[in-house]
């Protein structure tokens, strides 16, 4: 470690020096205390304005409305089903026998702020003259009723509905002149039903993603808002057609192309000047079964946003329409248009006590499917209008979700800046020069301890010290404030290890930290990890404990911000090779599963089992992980106990032998051989790949802790606390031969970084 010595004068020269230091350090905190604060109390310059926060703050540019908790809310709903008679009988819930109320005695309450009520006057005013659409499927139709029936306290509209198809209605407001229209097109895009019967939510549909469906699309031009949404009708069995060929692709392809196509269409409409509002996923939440399995929703009241009742399909379509969005408004922005996002999402993940259930017919109707998708009326879809009003009355909150508004701050006035501005134009130049040159003295003629501006800060803890410290080495001390997160902050845990979630009971284990023999390991910084990793891509290469430690990653950067999917750009909804895109740090995570590195396939003819035996290919590596990794800045290469199975080895395209496999006539091989070929071929591709000059880092073996009995005779882990050090032989194996493969590939790389993680 360098150690920087400052030498100390002696005698007067240090007393003169200390006076006058002295003198000059009182003489900057006075001016530090004083010109700031006769500039700020009387400039009229704005960026100097203390009024400026408040201001902002006012706007509610701080405070996110889709972000908050369902609060009690005693006085109950607008409006009921007997003063309003806009309401269909399918969300009719109290006309249908639906006995607690109770549900309806809720309020949303964002985070930062409040959230005005609904008031209909208000409304009618803010849209005087103007038209509104809503484009969409059933759902759209849900929110349009209750817009219908909260404007009903004030005015009933005039039905000018050009057709007698209920899915196409319009409705005037004739003292107010505002048009309110809804289209049916819960695909948006063109769609040709094979059935003569009419739509199901069985047959095959066929979607032409280039293509808009012109039931809308040719009649939107004039209106002055529209807002667009789609969602459930992509679970159904589709066919997409692209240029009039067939492709056969996942639903998210499906859900992203419409949702391109229908902004594309409204940017390209000549004289289309409106504000488009994406109004997100609305979510599906059947509880003891699919919902054509016996699938319900029983519930009578809200759910906390830690037991949010959201499927992972419902987060890809979600970040898939987000991400259109996004799109579109730097598109629209080329053509003075504005895209908008309404984002209820969240909010109704708490709700899943505001669907009709079984309340949705008439009680002697045959019908034994529970609707758990629309939402009674009145119920908790009131709140998406509340959101709207909001969106529209304020100019402010109008700048995009994405990009937020840079709020102007207030303008000096005449009568202020004729008075003030000479002196504090003089003072503050003083201020500044003063604070330049006197720490500058200060630091280049102290003979005291300061350090000096020539000292490398960086240097002084780098090489040296690190060399000194091993991390990896050291012990777990008791840490009582526990983690960083929990299952109720991070929504990205997978099930398999949501401990808490499933009941674990002693959260004890959470209380340890990790500290390395020689040195403190700092605590984990996400603002700070991010900014490292500005601009770059990391991909997570291994097994099941790879994502496993990809996930934690995902969890720690949550409180700072959650990433969006973008696997749907690599045409793969396999949950095994995911890709995550950190937006405003450009910065992109992925994960690729690969448990043995190189290329393997089931050897048993019967299909995969846990025991059954597989095939490895050890001089072939997989390309799964090595087609893609090429232009990733960093790899964390890891595998483990996959090798444990029994194992038939290839090389040169012929059996060489095998491990565990008790065939006759066929080389048994030790345990580790596999295993050490396996990673030799993985770090030779990365050696040979042209293009990649990437960071790899090799994270060490993580240990299988079965007690009293192997992982499938009744073997578990029921400590409750951390162990002192002891040796596992059989794994200490293949910890060697890690240590081994990465000093071996060290010594072999030529301008390229290979670092080891050893946990």
């Amino acid at each position: 470690m360098k150690v920087h010595v400052l030498e100390f004068s002696h005698g007067n020269l240090l007393q003169h020096n200390t006076t006058v230091k002295l003198l000059l350090l009182t003489l900057t905190l006075i001016l530090l205390a004083i010109i700031p604060l006769n500039v700020l109390h009387n400039s009229s310059l704005p960026w100097l304005s203390p009024r400026a926060n408040v201001e902002r703050k006012n706007i509610g540019e701080k405070c996110n409305i889709f972000r908050g908790k369902w609060v009690p809310y005693p006085n109950g709903p607008y409006y009921t089903n007997e003063t309003c008679r806009e309401i269909f009988d399918q969300q009719n819930c109290m006309k249908f026998g639906r006995a607690d109320t109770e549900f309806l005695k809720w309020r949303w309450k964002p985070d930062e702020c409040e959230l005005p009520l609904f008031d209909a006057v208000e409304f009618l005013e803010v849209v005087r003259g103007k038209s509104m659409a809503f484009v969409g499927d059933s759902l759209a139709r849900n929110q349009m009723q209750s817009l219908l029936c909260l404007l009903a306290r004030v005015v009933y509209p005039t039905d000018v509905s050009y057709t007698t198809d209920p899915r196409f209605k319009r409705w005037l407001y004739a003292d107010h002149n505002f048009t309110l229209a809804y289209f049916w097109s819960p695909h948006l895009v063109k769609t040709i039903d094979g059935d003569p019967k009419g739509p199901t939510s069985d047959h095959l549909m066929n979607l032409y993603l280039d293509e808009p469906n012109e039931d809308w699309s040719a009649q939107i031009e004039t209106f002055d808002y529209v807002l667009i949404s789609a969602g459930r009708w992509f679970f159904g069995p589709l066919t997409f057609y692209e240029n009039c060929n067939m492709k056969n692709l996942t639903m998210f392809y499906g859900y992203r192309k419409a949702f391109r196509t229908a902004f594309k269409t409204l940017q390209n409409l000549q004289n289309f000047k409106g504000v488009t509002f994406l109004r997100t996923l609305s979510p599906a939440q059947f509880e003891n079964g699919e919902w054509n399995k016996g699938g319900s929703c029983v519930r009578t009241e809200p759910v906390s946003k830690q037991e949010m009742i959201f499927n992972g399909a419902d987060w890809e379509l979600y970040f898939t329409q987000v991400d259109e969005l996004r799109e579109a408004e730097r598109e629209g922005k080329k053509r003075g248009l504005e895209f908008r996002l309404m984002d209820p999402t969240e909010a109704m993940a708490m709700r899943p006590d505001g669907h009709p259930n079984h309340y949705g017919h008439s009680p002697d109707e045959n019908v034994t499917i529970a609707d758990c998708v629309h939402w009674c009326l009145p119920g908790p879809i009131d709140t998406w209008n509340e959101f709207l009003l909001h969106m529209l009355k304020d100019a402010k909150f109008l700048a995009s979700y994405f990009s937020p508004m840079k709020v102007p701050l207030e303008l000096p006035s005449v009568k202020n800046t004729t008075h003030n501005t000479p002196k504090n134009v003089f003072l503050l130049p003083i201020t500044l020069i003063l604070l330049t040159i006197i720490p500058l003295y200060l630091l280049n003629n102290s003979p005291s301890p300061l350090p000096s501006p020539k000292i490398d800060i960086y240097n002084s803890t780098s090489k040296e010290f690190v060399e000194k410290c091993n991390i990896f080495s050291g012990k777990w001390v008791p840490y009582p404030n526990g983690s960083y997160y929990t299952n109720e902050t991070c929504n990205l845990i997978i099930d398999q290890q949501n401990c808490v979630k499933f009941g674990r009971p002693n959260t004890e284990f959470l209380k340890w930290r990790w500290k390395p023999n020689e040195c403190e390991l700092p605590h984990f910084d996400a603002v700070q990890f991010l900014e490292l990793v500005r601009g770059k891509s990391m991909a997570f290469v291994g097994d099941s404990v790879g994502r496993n430690q990809m996930q934690s990653l995902l969890c720690l950067l949550s409180s700072v911000v959650y990433p969006i999917s973008i696997s749907y750009k690599y045409y793969t909804t396999d949950t095994y090779f995911q890709r995550w895109l950190y937006t405003d740090y450009n910065f992109t995570i992925a994960m690729f599963w690969s448990p043995f590195l190189v290329k393997a396939h089931d050897a048993d003819p019967n299909g995969h089992s846990l025991n059954s035996l597989m095939s490895i290919y050890l001089d072939e590596v997989d390309e799964a992980w090595a087609t893609e990794i090429e232009k990733f800045d960093y790899v964390i290469i890891s595998v483990g106990h996959w090798f444990f199975r029994p194992l038939m080895f290839y090389e040169n395209g012929q059996v060489v032998g095998c491990q565990n496999c008790h065939k006759k006539n066929i080389t048994s091989f030790a345990k580790n051989y596999g295993y050490r070929m396996a990673f030799r071929t993985a770090f030779r591709t990365l050696q040979g790949l042209q293009n990649y000059t990437g960071v790899t880092f090799l994270r060490t073996f993580s240990p299988a802790h079965f007690e009293n009995g192997d992982w499938n005779k009744g073997g578990n882990c029921v400590r409750t606390r951390p162990v002192y050090k002891r040796r596992n032989e059989v794994r200490w194996v293949y910890f060697r031969v890690l240590l081994d493969s990465s000093r071996r590939i060290q010594g072999s790389t030529k301008g390229r970084e290979e670092e080891r993680l050893e946990i």
